[in-house]
């Protein structure tokens, strides 16, 4: 139960502003890129043919925050607006741009600073790919918060990375220092030896360490910190600068004077919560979409769905759109097919995400790819680990393997992982 009841809710003002960021999405690769002059945004591609912002937003109502800001680039924002619009969420939410072009403006402290003046209470910061499980609760969270208010500054939520998801990452992860539930320090620094200060250990003693915990990029800060961004001009990222920094006030006698009269009780500033398997950032759209769908509980209805020939087949594990089309002897498996798609006949389509609006000729065959809105694709071709961007066109009788799938491709330019390997020697 909540520490604060709905009636005292309601007539308080709000305790928590939500901010969520939602960037380019450039490691997305072709995922992102432009419909002609219809941009894609990162915040709004599918998971579970739900927009990925769609879960941040049903987690932070699930919990009564009531206002929300998404921060964006610039071209992004009409479509954001269209899609907040068309979903009438129940929290207050606004969107504002941020200046992509400079990237000095475009980083996570930076985009705080720019904001401050919009956030006028204690905040929770996360990232718009943020995927938490059904278990995750984000009141019991902030309950945490409220009984710690006089001496937490900030809290962070890290959990324990599988040994897959570590070899995904583009860069190890950090090294953890923690007693209980309180974050102690945080190293990004891979190339040289974690140096622990003398200090932290007279202060807590005994500690732990650990290079397995990674960070879910959500945050909840109080508001004076955004006081404090302005005296440390070296702060650019949330996770690798200010974190660590907020963790060495713990034990730092010298920062804790200097901040002493901006940060509230500095003597604990920062918790984290290590929960194990409970939610996180997922940087490929098609682990996100795997991980939902792994978690599907609807069964295949006994009854022949609109637009799906009797003879075709969707697993239970799959989601499936019901505006889309299906022909006779198609297969569907643990894949996600979104609205106003069109499957021809005698298709194998596993463990893959097709996006909105996709057309698949007779015979084709698609296995752990990605497919963005718009993209057609000929007769009997054949791809396997590939990713399209919007509006690819791909001919009849293709065949491709690992490769990223331009606007229009043929069986002239097709080229495959051993290719470039050839051409690398």
């Amino acid at each position: 139960m909540d520490i604060l009841s709905q009636q005292q809710r309601s007539r308080a003002k709000p305790e928590f502003q939500a901010i969520i960021l939602s960037g380019l999405g450039t490691r997305l690769g072709p995922l992102i890129e432009s419909h002609g002059d219809d941009p894609t945004p990162k915040a709004l591609l599918p998971i579970n043919n739900k927009p990925m912002v769609s879960y941040c937003l049903s987690w932070l109502e699930e919990a009564d925050i009531r206002e929300a800001l998404i921060v964006c680039p610039p071209k992004h924002v009409s479509g954001l607006t269209d899609h907040i619009q068309a979903t009438s969420p129940i929290l207050n939410v606004e969107i504002h741009a941020y200046d992509s072009e400079s990237e000095e403006s475009t980083s996570t402290v930076a985009i705080l600073k720019k904001i401050s003046s919009r956030i006028q209470t204690d905040f929770i910061v996360l990232s718009c790919d943020f995927v938490p499980a059904p278990d995750l609760n984000l009141s019991r969270l902030l309950n945490l918060w409220r009984a710690d208010i006089s001496e937490i500054i900030m809290a962070s939520l890290f959990h324990e990375a599988s040994d897959e998801a570590q070899k995904r990452k583009d860069e190890p992860l950090p090294t953890t220092t923690f007693r209980g539930p309180l974050l102690l320090g945080v190293s990004y620094n891979a190339k040289s030896d974690v140096r622990i200060p003398m200090h932290l250990f007279t202060k807590f003693g005994r500690c732990r360490m650990s290079s397995r915990l990674a960070d879910s990029h959500v945050y909840i800060f109080r508001r004076s910190v955004l006081d404090l961004l302005p005296m440390v001009p070296e702060l650019k990222s949330i996770k690798k600068d200010l974190v660590p920094f907020l963790c060495s006030l713990q034990y730092s006698r010298t920062k804790r004077k200097r901040y002493a009269d901006i940060l509230i009780s500095p003597e604990k500033p920062t918790t984290a919560n290590n929960v194990q398997d409970k939610g996180s950032c997922i940087p490929l759209p098609l682990d996100s979409n795997r991980s939902q769908l792994l978690k599907a509980t609807v069964s295949e209805p006994k009854r022949v769905r609109d637009g799906v020939d009797a003879k075709a087949q969707i697993s239970a594990n799959s989601s499936w759109s019901a505006s889309s089309k299906l022909g006779e002897g198609s297969v569907v498996a643990s894949s996600a097919v979104g609205q106003h798609c069109t499957i021809g006949a005698n298709c194998r389509i596993i463990n893959s995400v097709v996006m909105e609006h996709v057309e698949i000729g007779y015979g084709v065959k698609v296995e752990n790819c990605i497919l963005s809105r718009h993209t057609k694709i000929g007769e009997k071709a054949e791809l396997k680990d590939c990713e399209s961007v919007p509006g690819a066109e791909i001919s009849g009788g293709a065949s491709y393997k690992g490769v990223r799938l331009s606007s229009k491709m043929s069986m002239a330019v097709a080229s495959s992982d051993e290719d470039e390997d050839d051409e690398e020697e």
